[in-house]
């Protein structure tokens, strides 16, 4: 085995180390009790991220109002009769709120 000079610093650092270490401290039930009095967790909710995304969508909206792209979607969704593009914005729109709401881009 051909070791370099940083590889056999390393392990007898490593072994230092290991060897000054303090013995653990006993535990006598501490942790056991400090996990039992701890107050229940609170369940885990995405209403921030969700009113983040409403707001961002809101202001995004509000500026790109007079773009005719959103114009056109927004008279040609409710008719049905949407083109390419407007279903390209859809679908990013939807794939959006899926990962918001699988919790893929709330991690």
């Amino acid at each position: 085995m051909n070791m370099s000079l940083d590889d056999h610093d390393n392990l007898l650092l490593e072994q230092l180390l290991r060897d000054s270490a303090p013995a653990p401290l006993p535990d006598e039930g501490f942790s056991r009790g400090l996990m039992t009095r701890l107050p229940p967790r609170r369940p885990h909710t995405r209403s921030g991220v969700w009113l983040g995304l409403a707001t961002g969508v809101g202001l995004a909206l509000w500026q790109l109002q007079d773009n005719p792209l959103l114009q056109q979607l927004a008279r040609d969704w409710p008719a049905g009769q949407l083109n390419m593009t407007g279903s390209l914005v859809l679908l990013v729109a939807l794939l959006t709120a899926w990962c918001v709401s699988s919790g893929v881009l709330s991690k």
